[in-house]
């Protein structure tokens, strides 16, 4: 299905996304007709993203929010469903078309600055490659000092060499180089977390500002529920391969529908004492539940106290619960 007329307001629309790896063969006592065996690291995954907004997907570790990073820039290519991106249908183009348009609208910001950026190579040349392909070519220099004074950096920077900078001023870097490839949309997954907590605030303005004088879309993945609220416009929360529920940040913090969503606010560290000791806490444990055989039904029944018989069995998918609001949850 190929929408590129489509007039809607979301840059971005996600139907039903799949994502499941090999694992290895398991010959289950057969040894002539081995079964293969797969991770469902996402399974099932809808949402919209609107033009100009910032959204936050936040989870646990291994809950596939890096997973669904990837595969919408098509680092990983999907197992199934739909990614309409300005109404058209990548899943349905040729791998090297589908790469070629998504690369031009779509840039990714990973964790690690360090891994991000080519050792042997000078803070110029890693933003001239963008350039290059956007053919820049004879303005090149002057769009290099352009995007670093864009991200905070001096001109000298521009002669250093990523073992030279801070993690704080690679980072800036890299944002730097995804902005050369001038993209509507930025995939930026927990660009943070191996940042100081001083240059955390910085870099999280940075994206605040780099929002507001661009116009960009931003998609915030994250573990650290506080940085969500602060940054996003929207949230959506993932467990175990699936979405639980999505809404406005402040909706989402004020009235959270989820047990799971509820269980992540509950559990975000307070430094007033007086709040530490009379805050209600909720543990959130590590499920035993396996993603190469997931259940049916709803992924967190297993620690949700109000879960029924239905919810271990019968499918949920995410129902309206209110203006931009949905919830996997029949209760």
């Amino acid at each position: 299905m190929n929408r590129t007329d489509d007039t809607s307001p979301n840059i971005l629309e996600v139907r039903d996304l799949k994502v499941h790896f090999p694992v290895h063969q398991s010959l289950l006592g057969n040894l002539f007709h081995p079964r293969k065996e797969y991770i469902h690291a996402v399974d099932g995954v809808s949402f919209n993203v609107r033009r100009n907004e910032t959204i936050a997907v936040v989870g646990e570790s291994g809950s596939g929010k890096t997973t669904l990073g990837r595969t919408l820039t098509l680092m990983v290519r999907p197992t199934g469903g739909k990614i309409f991106l300005e109404g058209q249908d990548v899943t349905e183009l040729p791998a090297k078309a589908a790469q070629s348009f998504v690369r031009k609208k779509i840039q990714m910001i990973f964790q690690d600055p360090f891994s991000s950026l080519n050792p042997r190579k000078t803070v110029q040349q890693a933003i001239e490659v963008p350039l290059k392909l956007q053919r820049h070519t004879p303005h090149k220099e002057r769009r290099v000092v352009e995007l670093l004074e864009l991200t905070g950096l001096p001109d000298s920077a521009r002669f250093k060499y990523p073992h030279e900078l801070s993690g704080g001023q690679r980072q800036r870097v890299v944002i730097a180089r995804a902005l050369a490839a001038e993209p509507q949309f930025l995939v930026a997954d927990e660009p943070v977390s191996k940042l100081d907590l001083s240059i955390k605030a910085q870099i999280i303005n940075l994206f605040l500002e780099i929002q507001k004088r661009m116009g960009l879309t931003i998609m915030f993945i994250a573990h650290d529920l506080r940085m969500a609220k602060h940054i996003s416009s929207t949230v959506a929360v993932m467990y175990h391969g699936r979405i639980m529920e999505v809404a406005e940040s402040q909706a989402l913090f004020k009235n959270p529908l989820h047990p799971y969503t509820r269980a992540l606010i509950k559990a975000i560290p307070t430094l007033d004492p007086e709040r530490r000791k009379t805050k209600e806490r909720e543990n959130i444990k590590v499920q035993d539940i396996s993603l190469v055989n997931p259940p049916k039904g709803c992924r967190y029944y297993k620690s949700c106290p109000s879960a029924s018989e239905k919810c271990e069995h019968s499918p949920i998918d995410l129902k309206k619960a209110g203006e931009n609001h949905w919830v996997a949850c029949d209760l």
